[in-house]
């Protein structure tokens, strides 16, 4: 039986890297971007659906929701699934409640600022405004992470960790993460990492994101300053989330 936990994590925050080292493990899957929330997306409206309310046949629909995570990763050959998703969305915290899973999520943050830059400094885009406040509305790329994370700070079940502290107290943050989920301790490498691997499928993003996600070969953090990538309004707009 496979136990199952949640990375909530805001982008540009340090998943992949983390996903890399606990990866290592190979009794512990960090996944991508999940598609479980999509794929219960879909289901829902077919209880609305005519074919449906001509034969209302709830235990049997039911009964492909609740078993979505183990459809999904019946072939995943760790025990431990770390799914990546921003699950505290009201939506998807009512989807887990029905998985009646015993649930515990994990949480990388950093200043909102600073996430806003990295993308832009990444995309190098002419609208800075504009591209910013499609990242930050309701469904965007960091909205939609950043509001399941006010949802899931008020969760005992939530350990948060500052993308700081994962690239310079690495060792100690794994160990923590360990304790956390109660898990047998494992030796992990913090140099010669490899790109993200997922059940042998390699984590690819660069069909949808561009080169967003590739590992340096050891654990380092990139400094600069926002206000080489962002104008004054955006940081006047965004600095009180951070």
């Amino acid at each position: 039986m496979k136990q199952y936990y949640f990375l909530c994590g805001l982008p540009r925050c340090g998943n992949t890297l983390f996903a890399s080292i606990l990866n290592q493990n190979t009794n512990i899957c960090v996944t991508a971007n999940s598609i479980i929330p999509t794929v219960f997306n879909a289901i829902k409206p077919v209880y609305d659906e005519k074919e449906f309310l001509t034969f209302p046949n709830y235990s049997s629909l039911d009964n492909i929701v609740k078993n979505l995570f183990n459809n999904y990763y019946d072939n995943f050959n760790a025990g431990v699934i770390i799914d990546r998703g921003p699950w505290g969305t009201p939506a998807n915290l009512e989807f887990l409640k029905a998985q009646n899973l015993n649930t515990k999520f994990i949480v990388l943050k950093r200043p909102v600022l600073e996430i806003l830059a990295s993308f832009i400094k990444i995309e190098n885009c002419k609208n800075i405004e504009e591209r910013c406040e499609e990242l930050m509305s309701g469904d965007g790329m960091i909205g939609k992470y950043y509001w399941s994370y006010k949802n899931l700070i008020k969760i005992k079940n939530t350990m948060v960790i500052e993308y700081d502290d994962l690239c310079n107290k690495t060792d100690k943050i794994i160990e923590d993460v360990y304790t956390f989920l109660d898990l047998p301790k494992f030796d992990h490498r913090l140099d010669n990492l490899n790109q993200l691997e997922i059940n042998g499928i390699n984590y690819n993003d660069n069909v949808w994101l561009g080169e967003y996600h590739t590992i340096r070969k050891s654990v380092d953090r990139n400094q600069y300053d926002v206000k080489d990538y962002l104008p004054e309004s955006v940081i006047n707009r965004y600095e009180r989330l951070n």
